[in-house]
C-alpha cells in the first residue's frame, strides 16, 4: 500500500528531485506550491506525512505547520534554507517533527521519513 506524502514547496528544481526519489519508494508524493494550496490540499488528501517548506509565496511555512497541527498529529518535516538556531527551534516550536536545512542529503530525509512513518507511530496520529 502506498504511502501519501504532500510536499508543499515552491521549488520546481526539488520537486523533480524528490519526484524522481519517491518513486522509487512506496510513496505517492503530491506537491502544492503554495501554503493556500497545501492546506486545502491537505484537508482533501489526508497524507500521511507532509514535506513543509518555509519560505512559501502567500502564507508562512510556519503557519502552514501551526495549522495542519492543529487538526492532526501527521508527521511534518520541514525543508528550508533557513538554518538559523531560532529557525529551528520556531519549526520545533510550531510542531514540525522534523527540520532538514537545504542542501541536505536524500538518504538522510528518506531515513526520516521512515522513521516518522514506522508502525508504532501510527496510533500517535490523528487525522
Amino acid at each position: 500500500m502506498s504511502r501519501r506524502t504532500l510536499c508543499i514547496e515552491d521549488d520546481p528544481g526539488l520537486e523533480e528531485l524528490l519526484q524522481l526519489v519517491f518513486e522509487r519508494t512506496d510513496y505517492e508524493l503530491r506537491w502544492c506550491a503554495s501554503g493556500r494550496d497545501g492546506l486545502e490540499q491537505f484537508a482533501q488528501q489526508r497524507p500521511d506525512l507532509v514535506l513543509l517548506d518555509l519560505l512559501l509565496p502567500d502564507v508562512s511555512g510556519l503557519e502552514v505547520c501551526r495549522q495542519i497541527r492543529a487538526r492532526s498529529s501527521v508527521p511534518i518535516i520541514i525543508l528550508s534554507v533557513r538554518a538559523q538556531p531560532t529557525d529551528i527551534l520556531n519549526g520545533q516550536a510550531v510542531g514540525a517533527d522534523f527540520y532538514f536545512t537545504k542542501p541536505f542529503l536524500l538518504q538522510e530525509l528518506l531515513s526520516s521519513v521512515e522513521a516518522c512513518l514506522r508502525p508504532q507511530r501510527a496510533g500517535r496520529r490523528g487525522r
